[in-house]
């Protein structure tokens, strides 16, 4: 058996990428055979391995006592099916998916299937002959079917190499080079051999399956980490899945319950008035029970409601101005006869207190909880409610002489169904769900809550809320923007006066003020200045109102800017047929008028947008909703290859960033913008479901970002916090001496 320099060139290339093949193939079935774009990769790798090695026999094919023919037809074969499969994983690691793509997958599986009929029918090849010019090989002469069929391959891996360089994903990009090495190599073995018997063919199907193989291993898809992560992030969709399907199971059962349960209680209640018939005393205790645990059941279920449309983002807020005082009574009057019946004195310290900016509703269910929670554990003594205001805060405190708190339960005090101890829980009849969802109503109100309790010496409750507005600060020449909102109000309406007024008011509260008296003047000022939002009075001096709102809504740059109307006739309904975005009655409430301002601008942030990078579409929605309704705008994608497109080409606010992705490139994107400098002062946030188990706060602290727990009060604290850290100091007011 001589050994010619051409045969070993030909051993070794093909030895070479033999071995090369089962290494990659032996990657994948170790970490992820499951995996379609592994699956795809597995069977390039075991084609290509298998051609080369026929390659390789083809220079021994007398020694070894081949038939030509079939092992020619063989490798042929084999070779078509790589050339197919080697664009399927590439288009799939690529996650490029286009019309392009599949058109080429389909084109490419009819090309092979159409060449091997013809191949094994003997339609492609003459014969094959031995080689004159070069000892132990063997060549083919091809039909005129058999040169186009070659034509055909040809076209199909140079258009490849074309399309994967085109592609966006800079994976897919690194991939172009494997078809058009295969490319050259499969016209160099047509056109060159044998009339120049060089094994350029072997050569340049190593380079190829080197393109192939070295972007696979420089994006780590067989990485441990990386396909842990993939498994993470599938699991984590099926615990969403499940959560889902436990809210909505809860909402529906709740509802369900309700409707029986209030025809219980309202029945029972006709019985015991007498609508019936006489009681006598023992039915009417027995049946005032019935009435007594009815109402806590019922107690139960809305409390269930209320938290599950709390975790559901489905909670909004109707902020405006609420005299504190007369919150604080309105709770006592229903509460205070159930302490006296204990025997408990109610001590108010709250007569002076300023207005509280917020909810009137979910915060007189704040005290309403806090209160019912102090007098079921307070056996004597008292219960003193305390109100003040502290900085731009109104603190309230609730303290009681009761059982007492050991500094351990403090947390689970807030927990879901969770009481201190188990005893308490049958003693006292709670579920524990009041001060879970008191916490969740305080924090969706930006504000804090937290106690001081020791056993058998009672427990202060303490809340802060924010506080109303109590005035101005400056003219109007000299506002200022709210970072929040960054809000530019328009001001149009007859009255120099009252625009002064409000002027100064929006001023005063973060704004910057912009005012007109004519209709003309304020639509060239929106077009000037693209305000926010507008609030405009109907009675103008040079045209109607209804005139000016009517031209703000068919004007494609105008019509998306909100539009407050201020009207002597309280004409809400038309006001809304009109398009605009509320509508309010002269004299104007200004709280009233600058809560308006606050929901229609929120809509409206000037800068960036905050980009939220997660594979759940439903977290994707109830992060983006909450933080559009602080007034953020927001831009969301579901995987790394994404986020990394659309870094590319923008800078993000803030980057709120689950490392968990589909695709597991969360830690190249986090990577990607710590490295790039247009993006390094750029805020990221990592979102897990457990940050103290991940084992990673070392690893992402070291890339200056933030690890936070994946739940939404737990997000917006964390991008109100980074964005007032990088935040520039706002300017004060100049106050004329």
């Amino acid at each position: 058996m001589s050994m010619t320099p051409t045969t070993l060139i030909v051993l070794a290339a093909n030895g070479i990428t033999a071995i090369w093949c089962a290494a990659l193939l032996m990657l994948v079935v170790w970490q992820a055979p499951h995996q379609r774009a592994n699956q795809y990769f597995g069977v390039a790798m075991l084609t290509l391995g298998s051609y080369v090695v026929a390659n390789a026999l083809g220079r021994f094919i007398d020694e070894l006592s081949l038939d030509a023919t079939d092992t020619t037809y063989l490798a042929v074969t084999i070779y078509g099916v790589f050339v197919v499969s080697m664009f399927y994983f590439a288009s799939e690691f690529a996650q490029h998916l286009t019309t392009v793509t599949r058109f080429m997958r389909l084109i490419g599986l009819i090309l092979v299937a159409v060449q091997a009929l013809a191949l094994w029918t003997d339609n492609l090849l003459v014969d094959i002959v031995p080689s004159a010019s070069d000892h132990g090989s063997y060549y083919g002469r091809w039909t005129t079917t058999g040169r186009i069929a070659g034509a055909n391959t040809l076209i199909y891996l140079f258009v490849s190499s074309i399309v994967l360089y085109r592609m966006r994903d800079e994976r897919g990009r690194a991939l172009w080079p494997a078809p058009a090495l295969a490319g050259i190599g499969t016209l160099c073995s047509i056109v060159l051999w044998p009339a120049i018997p060089l094994p350029l063919n072997a050569v340049f199907l190593a380079g190829a399956a080197a393109a192939l193989g070295l972007p696979v291993l420089r994006y780590k898809v067989f990485n441990p980490r990386a396909n842990l992560f993939a498994r993470l992030a599938e699991k984590n969709l099926e615990l969403q899945e499940a959560n889902r399907l436990k809210s909505e199971f809860l909402a529906t059962m709740s509802h369900e319950l309700r409707t029986p349960l209030n025809s219980i209680i309202g029945y029972t209640q006709l019985v015991v008035n007498g609508n019936y018939g006489a009681l006598n005393s023992t039915q009417r205790d027995r049946l005032e029970k019935v009435i007594r645990n009815g109402y806590n059941l019922l107690g139960l279920i809305n409390d269930v409601l209320d938290l599950n449309r709390i975790e559901s983002g489905r909670v909004t807020l109707e902020r405006h101005s609420i005299a504190t005082p007369d919150l604080l009574e309105s709770v006592l009057v229903m509460l205070e006869p159930l302490a006296q019946q204990k025997g408990l004195v109610i001590r108010r310290e709250f007569k002076n207190c300023p207005p509280v900016y917020g909810d009137e509703m979910r915060i007189r269910q704040i005290v309403t909880n806090i209160l019912a929670n102090a007098i079921k554990f307070t056996d004597r003594g008292s219960i003193t409610i305390r109100a003040s205001r502290a900085a731009n805060v109104i603190k309230f405190e609730f303290s009681d002489t009761g059982i007492g708190i050991a500094p351990e339960q403090f947390e689970t005090v807030f927990a879901e169904f969770r009481q201190v101890d188990s005893s308490s829980t049958r003693r006292h009849e709670g579920t524990g769900l009041g001060l879970a969802i008191t916490r969740r109503l305080v924090e969706m109100h930006g504000g804090h809550i937290w106690l001081e309790s020791a056993p058998g010496r009672g427990t202060t409750f303490y809340v802060t809320l924010p506080a109303a507005s109590t005035g101005k600060t400056g003219p109007l020449t000299r506002g200022v923007v709210r970072e929040a909102q960054g809000a530019t109000v328009l001001l149009l309406a007859d009255n120099r006066e009252v625009l002064d007024m409000l002027a100064d008011r929006f001023a005063g509260n973060g704004y910057r003020a912009i005012a007109a008296q004519l209709g003309n003047d304020g639509l060239s000022l929106v077009h000037e200045h693209k305000p926010d939002a507008i609030a405009m009075d109907l009675m103008l001096p040079d045209r109607d109102g209804w005139q000016v709102l009517q031209v703000l809504k068919s004007d494609p740059v105008m019509r998306a800017i909100p539009v407050i109307i201020m009207s002597v006739i309280d004409n809400h309904p038309r006001a809304l047929c009109r398009a605009s975005d509320d509508a309010l009655a002269r004299p104007l409430d200004d709280d009233r008028l600058l809560s308006a301002i606050d929901q229609a601008a929120a809509g409206r942030p000037p800068r960036a947008p905050i980009l939220i990078v997660t594979g759940q579409r439903e977290e994707q929605d109830r992060l983006a909703a909450m933080l559009q309704s602080q007034g953020y705008a927001t831009e969301s994608v579901q995987s790394g290859a994404a986020a990394l497109d659309w870094v590319r080409d923008n800078t993000p606010r803030l980057l709120l960033l689950d490392l968990l992705l589909p695709d597991a490139r969360g830690l190249d994107v986090l990577i990607r913008v710590r490295n790039d400098e247009r993006l390094s002062d750029v805020p990221v946030i990592v979102v897990t479901p457990h940050p103290s188990s991940t084992g990673q706060g070392a690893w992402v602290e070291q890339r200056h970002a933030d690890l936070i727990e994946r739940d939404p009060d737990s997000v917006l604290h964390a991008v109100q916090a980074a964005l007032a850290a990088r935040s520039e100091p706002v300017a004060q007011p100049e106050v004329p001496a």
